[in-house]
């Protein structure tokens, strides 16, 4: 038990990952023992990849001795994601930059680098904040036809339409980079459609000329072409797992599960699942494909 605490700990605080309670003591062994039938509730969003991301996790969860996972839909402002963490042992996993800009007011945008500790802040003392993983949810423009921005200002079209999910709106690398970047190439009317494969089946029949998604949402951007990043629009949004403090003091061994299982997940591996979610699978049955207990 005393490995499980330190190689936690590590996962924690080497990496400049987590705000942890200052002066906080280090559980001990017998406090750490876990407690049979404890129901840890996993926040889940909306979206295919979002599915994904929740049911991997609460996949994990069920795979230690002792826990059952208990899916809940995610709340959509950050500030009501904090007390519903803080209320129950809880474990989410999400985009660090999308709750970071949500949530967080700052004079200069945080670069990558920066973002765990921010989304820390952001998130208090009772949510700790483990090293990103691999998985990526920056935002890609796409579009159905050419991936250059020349090509669209070459067509002079009248009121065209791009569609974004309301958690770009107001990120620096979202709606507000191309207006800046892009304004006197292109200037569409944003249109807010949440729903990804809305999104997409706008883009594929010609409602709209450009559409905004996550670089996991593979499924539904297929046959759609990515927009070329000339200009350095994109920063990285990191998939991030946050887990209620109380979790990672009670049961250090079911949160290096869950960390150990997302570790694993290579962004390739992701992108193939979430194309099956998108094709009507069930996301609890794709995600059992990379859980082993």
């Amino acid at each position: 038990m005393r490995r499980t605490l330190v190689a936690l700990a590590a996962a924690l605080l080497l990496f400049g990952c987590a705000k942890a309670p200052a002066g906080s003591p280090t559980p001990s062994a017998s406090e750490s023992e876990p407690v049979e039938n404890t129901v840890v509730t996993v926040p889940t969003g909306a979206t295919p990849a979002e599915k994904l991301l929740g049911a991997i996790a609460a996949a994990a969860v069920q795979s230690v001795s002792g826990y059952e996972a208990k899916a809940t839909n995610a709340p959509t402002d950050v500030n009501q994601l904090i007390p519903d963490m803080e209320a129950a042992p809880s474990i989410h996993v999400d985009f660090a930059r999308t709750l970071v800009e949500q949530g967080g007011e700052f004079e200069e945008v945080p670069g990558s680098e920066e973002i765990p500790e921010a989304l820390a802040e952001l998130l208090g003392e009772k949510i700790s904040v483990l090293q990103p993983t691999a998985l990526s949810g920056s935002i890609v423009w796409v579009s159905k036809g050419d991936g250059s921005w020349g090509y669209w200002k070459s067509q002079k079209l009248t009121d065209p339409v791009a569609v974004v999910p309301s958690w770009a709106e107001n990120r620096s690398d979202g709606v507000e980079s191309i207006r800046e970047l892009y304004s006197g190439e292109i200037k569409p009317n944003f249109v807010v459609q949440d729903d990804t494969l809305a999104r997409a089946a706008a883009l594929n029949d010609g409602t709209a000329i450009l559409g905004a998604f996550r670089a996991c949402d593979v499924g539904e951007m297929a046959g759609l072409t990515p927009m070329s990043d000339d200009r350095g629009a994109a920063l990285d949004d990191p998939v991030t797992l946050m887990v209620s403090t109380s979790l990672t003091e009670s049961a250090p061994d079911l949160v290096l599960k869950v960390k150990e299982v997302f570790d694993a997940l290579t962004q390739d591996q992701f992108n193939q699942m979430e194309a099956q979610v998108v094709s009507g699978a069930d996301p609890a049955q794709v995600a059992a494909t990379v859980v082993v207990g």
